[in-house]
């Protein structure tokens, strides 16, 4: 699963898709803890470390959303199981 950008517009922005499906786009710094503390229960991921078979790559509550990535909230749950199909 890969999340791709072409304009210069969108590496002035992080963008966020949370767990309601809404998608929402940083172009200021923001921490992962600043959204985390809204979605107690569900960790981010960058969509950019994805891929089929491994381990969530789950983000540091300290750690910077960076311009132009795609990251994605998944439940907590799931913090040390494998990514599947469907989390495409």
């Amino acid at each position: 699963m890969h999340f791709r950008t072409t304009s210069n517009e969108d590496t002035k922005a992080a963008r966020v898709i949370f767990p309601t499906g809404e998608v929402k786009q940083f172009k200021e710094l923001v921490k992962a803890a600043e959204l985390m503390l809204e979605h107690p229960n569900y960790f981010l991921a960058n969509s950019r470390f994805l891929h089929i078979g491994r381990r969530f790559h789950a983000l540091g509550a300290d750690e910077e959303l960076e311009f132009g990535n795609v990251y994605i909230f998944f439940p907590m749950r799931r913090v040390n199981s494998f990514v599947t199909a469907a989390d495409g």
